[in-house]
């Protein structure tokens, strides 16, 4: 299967750090959505996702360590993103 991502945002090093999933307008988001975003994470294990279908967004922070993630208000500006 081949995994490609719509969006990958790097950090300063050249690390990704965020992936972007994104749909058309008429495509709802649904946990089909976020399931195939968390495909592509599988590879890249990116920091956080971002989900949108220009009318809405969603953005959630992954914390491999605890095998959780929480939805954030905002997607990190580039300047913000994590440090490893």
């Amino acid at each position: 299967m081949t995994r490609r991502a719509d969006l990958v945002a790097y950090d300063r090093d050249g690390r990704p750090f965020l992936i972007a999933e994104c749909k058309s307008p008429d495509v709802p988001v649904t946990q089909k959505t976020f399931a195939q975003a968390a495909n592509y994470n599988m590879t890249l294990r990116v920091e956080y996702l971002l989900i949108t279908n220009g009318q809405h967004t969603y953005c959630c922070r992954i914390d491999f360590e605890n095998e959780r993630y929480e939805f954030v208000e905002e997607v990190p500006e580039w300047q913000e993103s994590y440090v490893r």
